[in-house]
């Protein structure tokens, strides 16, 4: 359920949610009506509104919350009523679209992602409100979420493992793998990996014989990655990269590391995924 906001700024008052008619009484058939009404009593000209951050940021907010328990297809028409609306104004229109970017695609947003955000590329690209030139940020952001995305076939890549022998993800077999891509130069792969290490849930996984990682370098500094090779967890596959990951667009790693959920036929469950979202 949402509550109120209760919040109060300069000439502004608490996020307008809508009425839901009382003849609906089905939990899915309020959420539907909710999300397609959601921003019906908001003035997208209204710049005091659509500046203020804690109306519009936490009125958005509380619109993710409903959207992931709708279907796809009302979700995605909720969207393009939103962005509809907003159309009436330019600024209202990249206001919205950067709340959007902030909350669902920044790495480190606890609320990012993949499939919500193309929801709102798919109508950005389309608007006439913003000219190529603006929308060639969010053209590359939507190329780089379709990479890779989830239930689609994981690209293969060529590595060498720690005993340099020549091998493929493809040709990698576990039930489910998890795919790390991380650096040894980082600090915060060195943290999660860590975290990773320990993990009851995991480790018992792997010990069953049902999941293995594999931790892949992408970078080309072979020096480095021998190097810090012995600190990698034992019951690990680890691995060096041969194709050219980044430069060929294989995969697109936003941030370090980047973790794959994969099925035994390296189909993406989950994508850049956090550690406590894995298990």
């Amino acid at each position: 359920a949402i509550g109120m906001c209760g919040m109060k700024a300069q000439g502004v008052t608490g996020f307008p949610y809508p009425q839901i008619p009382t003849m609906l009484v089905e939990p899915q058939q309020r959420a539907n009506y909710l999300l397609m009404h959601y921003w019906d009593n908001v003035d997208f000209s209204d710049m005091t509104l659509v500046m203020n951050d804690d109306f519009m940021e936490q009125g958005f907010v509380d619109y993710l919350s409903v959207l992931p328990i709708v279907s796809n297809q009302t979700a995605e028409k909720s969207v393009e009523a939103m962005m509809k609306r907003a159309e009436i104004s330019k600024t209202a229109y990249k206001r919205l679209v950067n709340i959007a970017e902030k909350y669902l695609f920044e790495p480190n947003s606890p609320m990012v992602s993949d499939e919500m955000y193309i929801m709102f590329l798919n109508q950005v690209l389309k608007t006439t409100v913003l000219s190529n030139v603006e929308k060639a940020r969010f053209d590359y952001q939507h190329k780089a979420l379709m990479k890779n995305r989830v239930g689609s076939i994981a690209t293969d890549f060529i590595y060498i493992d720690s005993k340099g022998e020549t091998k493929s993800l493809h040709k990698f077999t576990a039930d489910e793998t998890l795919l790390i891509f991380y650096d040894p130069d980082c600090d915060n792969c060195a943290e999660i990996i860590e975290r990773l290490r320990y993990n009851k849930v995991l480790n018992a996984k792997i010990a069953s014989g049902h999941l293995r990682v594999l931790a892949i370098y992408a970078e080309e500094n072979a020096e480095l990655w021998k190097k810090e090779l012995p600190k990698m967890p034992a019951n690990w596959s680890v691995g060096r990269a041969v194709s050219k990951i980044r430069a060929l667009g294989l995969y697109v790693l936003r941030a370090m590391p980047a973790i794959y959920l994969l099925d035994k036929d390296k189909k993406v469950i989950k994508k850049d995924a956090l550690p406590e979202q894995l298990f």
